[in-house]
């Protein structure tokens, strides 16, 4: 069986050839849009981490504090979606970090930071005990008065509360990352 070949008008080849350029433009504009949003993405990503490692050498408190402070100034016009990224940023830097180092420093830090309670006791988890106990150590007597370290077998991993005169307080990695996320979600909700 043959086939015969039918020729095409030169009109029906112009409609063709507009169809497909047209085609070919929404392929090369959506391949542009999916590139710049993945360049975005990683620029984003690759800042955040940046910061975070420079910033290693403090306390995670600080990083925490910076990023917040970073991530908000950008934030100001952005939809809550990059809000929600920069706080998965934040989660995944800090998690990458050495654990008992980023507790010891949120506890120096913490301890830094309430120098007015004395004769303080800190009840901690069994997973940040060591962390904890170094941090009192190299503090030296700087900041809150630490007069007993004791291991809860009770509390949540990661949980430190540090009890004095003044009352208790949340020193804990996760409780200071929690009232940092708490921050940015409230203030992201404020008009």
């Amino acid at each position: 069986m043959t086939r015969s070949a039918r020729i095409i008008r030169r009109d029906e080849v112009d409609a063709l050839r507009s169809v497909d350029a047209v085609r070919a433009a929404a392929e090369r504009q959506h391949q542009d849009l999916m590139r710049d949003a993945a360049q975005e993405r990683e620029a984003m990503m690759q800042a955040a981490k940046h910061k975070a490692l420079q910033d290693s050498m403090q306390s995670a408190m600080k990083i925490i504090v910076d990023t917040e402070t970073v991530a908000q100034q950008r934030m100001t016009d952005l939809e809550p979606q990059v809000a929600a990224l920069i706080s998965a940023a934040v989660a995944d830097i800090i998690g990458e970090l050495d654990q008992d180092e980023a507790v010891e420093r949120a506890t120096k830090q913490a301890l830094a930071k309430l120098k007015d309670h004395r004769r303080a006791r800190i009840l901690t988890a069994p997973d940040a005990a060591a962390a904890v106990r170094a941090a009192v150590a190299k503090m030296g007597g700087i900041g809150a008065d630490v007069i007993d370290v004791q291991v809860d077998e009770r509390l949540n991993p990661g949980r430190t509360i540090l009890s004095s005169d003044q009352g208790h307080v949340e020193i804990g990695l996760p409780d200071q990352i929690r009232a940092v996320t708490a921050t940015w979600v409230a203030e992201e909700g404020a008009p």
